[in-house]
């Protein structure tokens, strides 16, 4: 979904229910957290008030650090986490917001072993 509406998440509000509200109407667009030094920190698309499309994490350094599909508010499809050097490091498949699949790799690129004692 590509929108031509931005918000900025400091002027939008969350009912009761978790809907993005901006002024007296749902919130339909890409709505931005900004950081200190005007980056983007986050951002998701909304659709009528709820998540519904992809939203993304960046540090500081504004490299994206996640990505997850979002269809009707909840996480649907193949979520990813990278680290700081950009290496992917997770990968979660979401069926209507239930993880269904969960891979992760370590600092050289080597899969983790599921159950392995490892930091996340």
């Amino acid at each position: 979904m590509t929108s031509s509406v931005l918000f900025n998440i400091e002027d939008v509000e969350f009912d009761q229910h978790l809907f993005a509200i901006h002024g007296d109407q749902y919130v339909t667009g890409l709505v931005v957290s900004v950081g200190p030094s005007g980056q983007v920190v986050e951002s998701a698309e909304y659709l009528a008030g709820i998540k519904h499309g992809p939203a993304y994490t960046f540090d500081e350094s504004n490299t994206q650090r996640s990505e997850i599909p979002y269809r009707s508010g909840v996480a649907n499809g193949v979520a990813k986490v990278w680290d700081a050097s950009g290496k992917l490091r997770a990968e979660m498949t979401y069926r209507n917001g239930r993880p269904v699949r969960v891979r992760r790799w370590d600092e050289s690129g080597a899969p983790v072993t599921p159950g392995a004692n490892q930091a996340p």
